[in-house]
């Protein structure tokens, strides 16, 4: 796999290979970058993968619900992802570091990660990603763009599952 930063003037685009499997890629030109999967048919405890690393993603909480980031294998958080109301939200990393999912359409389908800056490191729209450039200088690019794609797939299933509930309430 080559690392996010050497396909930086390329768009990404995740895709699942497989409707069977919970397993998403991410490619550029045909070139898979990174990956990420659900090894049981449900739950939130996945796994992300990249040149740069592989780390284990889980939400929690209902209220106020996060994500905790750890090196797989690991017992010990790396970052903390928490949620805003907005689907928006800021990750925490342990050695201080922040950045912020921001929404940057009236529609709610287009995201940005930005720094402390509010510079847009990396954007995604729908199944596109692409990495500007002041996300080349970022050493946890590759786990933006994975947390990115994970906060897409467990939002959407969130999405889904209130309105079979909304339907099954109103049917009843």
């Amino acid at each position: 796999m080559k690392r996010f930063s050497e396909i930086a003037d390329r768009e990404l685009t995740w895709a699942q290979p497989d409707r069977k499997k919970r397993v998403y890629q991410a490619r550029a030109d045909g070139e898979v970058v990174a990956s990420i999967g659900w090894d049981k048919g449900s739950g939130s405890l996945a796994v992300a993968e990249s040149a740069d690393g592989r780390w284990t993603l889980k939400r929690s909480g209902f209220l106020r619900p996060r994500i905790t980031i750890r090196v797989a294998g690991a017992d010990l958080d790396l970052a903390t992802f928490h949620a805003s109301w907005d689907g928006g939200g800021r990750l925490e990393l342990r050695n201080g570091r922040t950045f912020h999912w921001n929404n940057t359409n009236v529609l709610h389908t287009a995201w940005a990660w930005t720094g402390p800056s509010q510079t847009p490191l990396l954007r995604f729209k729908g199944k596109r990603m692409t990495i500007e450039a002041a996300g080349l200088a970022v050493p946890e690019l590759s786990l933006l763009a994975l947390l990115s794609w994970y906060l897409n797939i467990v939002n959407n299933e969130s999405d889904a599952g209130a309105i079979a509930v909304a339907t099954v309430v109103s049917i009843a």
